[in-house]
């Protein structure tokens, strides 16, 4: 019976399984021809102008903030039972989920950097890294695509903060944080000057990862009260029109405000910001809404975390390749033939990780969790 259900949620939900896929591929497509333009690949126009196209709306970003609306709308609703079986049930499922492949891939990261640029790490960024949090403690990022697992495990500690109060589905409850991160957001640097003068001391770069950070918060957090209002959860009007306002400011009034000040000024990283968040949660929607095209990238999506982890590592040794001499890409087509084979290359080293290291790591995760909630059922009817 457990075993139907599951199959039947998987069934269910094989659009957005297909989704991650979908996001994964547009990112690893864009650090690709990002790759290739720094090592001056594309020498065909057509190159160029994909590239260009693909740097304009920012494609890449546009696969990470739908990433970001598939976690609000999952994961919210994977918490369960009592507070602390509850909680400890989440961790051990969203470690087991999420720890394995990316401790291995920081090792395997820093071996492909000082294979292609000769980086070297010191102790505390590795240990920054390994705990999931550099950057906000102003360290480096071993890989570029670190910082969004940083964000990730703040919204896990959000959740488990909202399950641990008893709200984690109380739409007021998300609305207030979705409406703090993105205060919080726009009103970092006023408050910096005016009320935290100390705080200048800090990097900008460090401080802009923390405004982004309450940005994506905000919209994980929207994820989730819409997944209440698909779910029928949804009954209060204000909510509802709450959540429709919000959709319209993030969806349609900043893209279009920055967009139309770009056309008369200059575009900035704000506009490219709004534009990519856009098309991201339009993205996102449109899977709920195209289940049977997006189902077909699932079995994509089922490897897309290792994909994720492992496609920079598949540029940074094509690199190292490159300049050792051992490999070459020419011709009019130099750099999709590079966004190609390193995207093959990537493709199958995450299916390697995902079979070797991902799945099992899921498997024992999901015991282990079902063990403690057998013993707290067991010890309760002991008790009782």
């Amino acid at each position: 019976m457990v075993q139907g259900n599951t199959k039947q949620a998987a069934k269910r939900l094989s659009h957005i399984d297909g989704l991650r896929g979908f996001a994964a591929l547009i990112v690893v497509v864009m650090h690709g021809w990002g790759v290739a333009a720094e090592l001056r690949l594309p020498s065909h126009l057509v190159d160029l102008e994909i590239y260009e196209w693909l740097l304009t709306f920012d494609v890449g970003r546009i696969g990470v903030v739908a990433f970001f609306c598939i976690s609000g709308y999952l994961i919210p609703f994977t918490m369960n039972g009592t507070r602390a079986l509850g909680l400890l049930s989440f961790a051990i499922r969203r470690s087991s989920r999420i720890l394995p492949a990316y401790l291995i891939s920081i090792p395997l990261t820093m071996l492909a950097a000082w294979l292609a640029e000769g980086s070297v790490y010191d102790s505390r960024t590795i240990l920054l890294n390994i705990i999931m949090i550099p950057r906000l403690l102003g360290s480096a990022s071993i890989s570029g695509v670190y910082w969004t697992l940083e964000i990730e495990v703040l919204f896990y500690s959000v959740c488990a903060g909202l399950f641990f109060v008893g709200a984690i589905k109380k739409p007021a409850w998300l609305l207030s944080v979705s409406t703090v991160g993105f205060l919080a957001y726009l009103g970092l640097p006023t408050l910096t000057r005016h009320f935290f003068p100390y705080l200048l001391q800090i990097e900008q770069e460090h401080l802009g990862f923390i405004r982004l950070s309450a940005f994506y918060l905000s919209i994980m957090s929207l994820a989730a009260v819409f997944r209440l209002y698909c779910e029928g959860m949804l009954q209060n009007r204000v909510h509802v029109a709450l959540l429709a306002f919000a959709a319209l400011v993030l969806v349609g009034m900043l893209p279009a405000y920055f967009g139309l000040k770009a056309i008369n000024s200059g575009s900035t990283p704000n506009t490219r910001l709004y534009i990519a968040t856009s098309i991201g949660i339009l993205l996102f929607l449109s899977a709920l809404f195209a289940r049977p095209f997006f189902a077909r990238f699932e079995p994509l999506g089922r490897i897309s975390y290792s994909l994720y982890l492992f496609h920079p590592i598949s540029f940074m040794l094509a690199i190292a390749a490159i300049k050792a001499g051992y490999l070459s890409f020419s011709g009019s087509a130099s750099g999709l033939l590079f966004v190609i084979a390193t995207g093959c290359c990537s493709i199958l080293s995450a299916t390697i990780c995902y079979q070797l290291v991902e799945r099992p790591g899921i498997r024992a995760g999901r015991a282990l969790s079902n063990l403690k909630s057998q013993k707290a059922t067991a010890s309760a009817s002991i008790t009782v």
